[in-house]
């Protein structure tokens, strides 16, 4: 994984950051994407240099074309003529809305982050990626197993799954996997509010087969592994790592 760089969207916390300091570990130049908060991000720099890593953080915001444009002409600069061998399409929204109480702002929103970005990010992103190389899509367990009360975001991710097998068929010439992960529940920022209640928290765990709800390093494990030469036969697929959830009622 030496020689190798990384864009990582949506880096500063969560699963962006651990995939952030996983991948610095292997020893990948990481180049973590964030949206405002500029002390998170700067933990996370911090992580990557405590593993002996070497990255660099890019700050945009992603609710419209201009901060995807941003990103770029920073990213050109930081590259200076080389390419990039990883695209971890990371950043995206939860928001808890049900059919009867979400606002057209809220659900655009939603698609904005969730599925603008993604494939805007992707579509610059292409010219600048080495054949050979690596996309990850985070999706969801949602997106297969939806809930009333995250409709739209269920949506969104069901977009990100398909998005995934077409670009997994385009790209197959030019020897580039893509693949979308799909988490289930995670404690995370995201999740934060509904986990505040432990016992909320030790019901979702006992849902999965491990008795525990997951951690963000468990899906960067297996980023890690997906973006590692172990993975190079693996595309177009939605990985499930979610700790077995559902499969305990």
């Amino acid at each position: 994984m030496k020689n190798k760089i990384a864009l990582i969207t949506g880096a500063s916390r969560g699963i962006g950051k651990a995939i952030s300091i996983h991948l610095a570990a292997q020893g990948v130049f990481v180049i973590m994407h964030y949206a405002s908060n500029d002390k998170a991000a700067h933990q996370t720099l911090d992580e990557v240099n405590a593993v002996g890593g070497k990255g660099i953080l890019i700050k945009s915001d992603f609710s419209s074309m201009k901060g995807i444009d941003c990103l770029f002409e920073e990213l050109d600069k930081v590259l200076e003529g080389n390419k990039i061998d990883i695209l971890v399409n990371n950043a995206g929204i939860l928001n808890r809305f049900n059919l009867e109480n979400i606002t057209e702002a809220q659900f655009d929103s939603q698609f904005s982050i969730n599925v603008k970005s993604p494939f805007f990010v992707t579509q610059q992103a292409l010219p600048r990626l080495n054949d050979g190389g690596r996309i990850i899509n985070i999706s969801s367990y949602l997106s297969k197993k939806p809930k009333y009360e995250y409709g739209a975001y269920a949506m969104t991710k069901a977009a990100i799954d398909n998005f995934t097998i077409s670009l997994a068929i385009a790209l197959g010439p030019r020897k580039i996997t893509v693949n979308a992960i799909a988490p289930g529940s995670v404690d995370t920022d995201m999740n934060k509010d509904r986990f505040q209640d432990l016992k909320v928290k030790e019901t979702v765990g006992k849902m999965t087969a491990f008795q525990r709800v997951g951690t963000p390093d468990d899906i960067a494990k297996a980023i890690t592994l997906l973006t590692s030469d172990a993975g190079s036969w693996i595309t177009g697929q939605y990985i499930e790592v979610s700790g077995g959830l559902g499969l305990v009622k």
